[in-house]
């Protein structure tokens, strides 16, 4: 006689629940009948189990009765008792759970869709003052882009940047009182001095170093009397996003440059330095597959593009910052942001259309306009005079156009990235209003121009939740006036 086994829990693991029936009364010999098939047959291995009279007449009554509960009862103890030869068990075991990603969405897959900004900058050497360092501090955590670039950043500065976000403020005031402080992920040459690459933590899911270096360029001799030796830095890093960026994708990688002025400047013992310093730089951008270079190239900053396109690489300038000495001198900023790989149209605060002096609004005409132009001190402000960048030999305006133009034409039917550079307040960035620090540069900024992320029904929400903060700013603000005239 075969081998038989006793069911005392029809619910096991190796059989699914019985299902309801009419009346809400459970028939626990249901699940035993195979439902695809059409003759009604018990699965394999349950041939022997029927159902007795009395159990059926359990099951088909359908108007509730006092005996009806003890007749389930005592079908239901029979059940549990009864011996059942076993040849094959179903398994109905739970599956592994199917990891699933991220819910897709079709507005946010598209090419089109999501915007970055990237900041340059170079403050020099960690202030001495407190009240400057806290300054500069929140600019940093404040700024606009979510992804920054910095050379000669301290260590402190990176710590700063590395800490812990922190809530706007609730007070009234200007739109960059209220802006909250945010943390990023940084990657940093281990030196007293070094350049910077950072994202913003809440945009970003990881930042990968691919390369370093601190080039060795020569010695010289300093102000001092000491030799010093002169040093090229340069950063590479891989940004992973945790949205696509539009025109961008899901991730892209950006250098962090800073050219040793000595070799910048092409003086005498750093020429050979300074012609290599294109192929090189080309080659680390060809090899990590760069898509942004941001950097201080000192006296060289118009030499990036034409230098770089002369090798192979197709770079545009999509940031920089022209400003006027106090006397109406043309001057520049040699701190920058280029785009590389072409295929991109960027707006800049100061196009070529602005390449003239015939009005106020020209960068080459000497004429001090506070509406068209930052002004410092010819000696205390960021940058040089325009005749002071290479190649000297060259007219001002010619100097700029070369980094001007179309790295690549367009093509019908492609898209191309556009980039828009973002003037930045100069009176947020000075502190307390006074001169720029010497010896510190001033901030570039570029953001991407897609569509937003929001929908157009989330766009409408968020333009009337604006207004309505506004009605609200206005109307308390005219009680407070009204009540300021009504005081005695």
């Amino acid at each position: 006689m075969p081998k038989t086994a006793q069911l005392t829990e029809p619910h096991c693991g190796l059989m699914t629940g019985p299902p309801a029936v009419a009346g809400g009364l459970v028939d626990p010999f249901e699940e035993l009948v195979d439902p695809a098939s059409s003759s009604g047959y018990p699965l394999q291995g349950c041939s022997n189990l029927r159902r007795s009279a009395s159990e059926q007449s359990v099951f088909s009554v359908c108007d509730g009765d006092s005996e009806i509960e003890e007749l389930l009862l005592d079908s239901q103890s029979r059940v549990e008792t009864l011996d059942v030869q076993v040849t094959n068990f179903r398994d109905t075991r739970p599956l592994k759970p199917v990891v699933w990603g991220k819910p897709s969405h079709s507005y946010l897959e598209r090419d089109d869709v999501g915007n970055i900004g990237f900041s340059f900058s170079n403050l020099g050497e960690r202030a001495a003052t407190e009240t400057v360092r806290l300054h500069q501090d929140m600019t940093l955590r404040k700024n606009p882009a979510a992804i920054i670039g910095m050379s000669e950043c301290a260590l402190e500065t990176r710590d700063i940047l590395n800490s812990p976000a922190v809530a706007g403020s609730s007070e009234k005031g200007d739109k960059f009182a209220i802006r909250a402080e945010s943390e990023y992920m940084c990657i940093r040459g281990n030196e007293k001095s070094s350049v910077l690459l950072a994202v913003r933590a809440n945009v970003a899911e990881k930042l990968e170093m691919l390369y370093h270096e601190r080039k060795y360029e020569g010695s010289y001799k300093s102000k001092t009397g000491n030799r010093s030796q002169a040093y090229t830095r340069v950063l590479v890093g891989k940004i992973f996003f945790s949205k696509p960026v539009g025109q961008i994708g899901m991730s892209m990688v950006v250098m962090v440059l800073h050219l040793h002025h000595h070799v910048a400047n092409n003086f005498k013992g750093f020429r050979h330095q300074q012609k290599a310093t294109w192929p090189w730089l080309a080659q680390l951008i060809i090899k990590y597959e760069v898509d942004l270079l941001m950097g201080d190239l000192n006296m060289s900053f118009f030499k990036t593009v034409p230098e770089l396109r002369s090798c192979g690489v197709k770079a545009n300038l999509a940031a920089w910052y022209p400003w006027k000495a106090e006397r109406g001198l043309p001057m520049s900023d040699s701190c920058g942001i280029w785009w590389i790989g072409g295929n991109v149209d960027c707006k800049l605060s100061k196009g070529i259309d602005t390449v003239h002096k015939n009005s106020s609004d020209g960068v080459l005409r000497w004429q001090l306009d506070e509406n068209h132009f930052d002004h410092y001190k010819e000696e205390g402000g960021p940058g040089m005079s325009l005749d002071k960048f290479l190649p000297k030999s060259e007219d001002n305006s010619v100097k700029i156009l070369n980094s001007f133009g179309e790295s690549s034409p367009a093509v019908a039917g492609q898209k191309r990235l556009a980039l828009k550079q973002k003037w930045l307040d100069h009176n947020i960035f000075r502190v307390d209003g006074v001169e720029n620090r010497r010896g510190s540069h001033f901030p570039v900024c570029v953001f991407t121009v897609n569509n937003c992320r929001r929908s157009v029904e989330g766009m409408r929400k968020r333009n009337a939740n604006k207004w309505e903060k506004y009605e609200k700013r206005k109307g308390s603000h005219a009680k407070e006036s009204g009540a300021a005239v009504a005081a005695p």
